[in-house]
């Protein structure tokens, strides 16, 4: 559970392909979740999430490098959240899970074939957002 002056959750994850098929894949992967999102560039998604019984809502932030890393943020909205009750992960988990679909990279084990909510990531995770990624740059176009 994410806690702070904004419960936010963040993580950076590296992928060995090129960033076009990862920008391709991040769009299609946020229309296959259903989630309103615009695409601020190719490399470069916001989302919002409404209001729920337990949140305020989030803002997610989705940024894709050109050598194939994906930074993403999940930040509680509201101006006094301490506790986001584990949504903002969830929401990182949803979306890695939905993208991992979307490039045939998904395995389904034991635990997703017996409905379990754990879950596991098929490649290393470079770890929590700590500042700009020393080799990577952020493509524009």
């Amino acid at each position: 559970m994410a806690y702070g002056y904004h419960a936010s959750v963040s993580e950076r994850r590296k992928f060995d392909l090129h960033y076009d098929r990862l920008g391709d894949a991040t769009q299609k992967a946020l229309q296959s979740l259903g989630w309103n999102h615009q695409a601020v560039s190719p490399y470069q998604f916001n989302v919002s999430f409404g209001m729920s019984l337990f949140s305020y809502g989030e803002n997610m932030y989705i940024s894709i490098y050109n050598d194939g890393i994906i930074d993403i943020s999940s930040i509680s909205k509201g101006s006094n959240v301490y506790f986001d009750f584990g949504k903002n992960r969830r929401n990182i988990v949803n979306f890695f899970r939905q993208l991992d679909k979307e490039l045939g990279l998904a395995k389904e084990g034991p635990a997703e074939k017996k409905g379990s909510k754990e879950h596991g990531f098929g490649r290393s995770v470079l770890g929590s957002k700590t500042g700009e990624p020393e080799d990577g740059e952020l493509i524009e176009r």
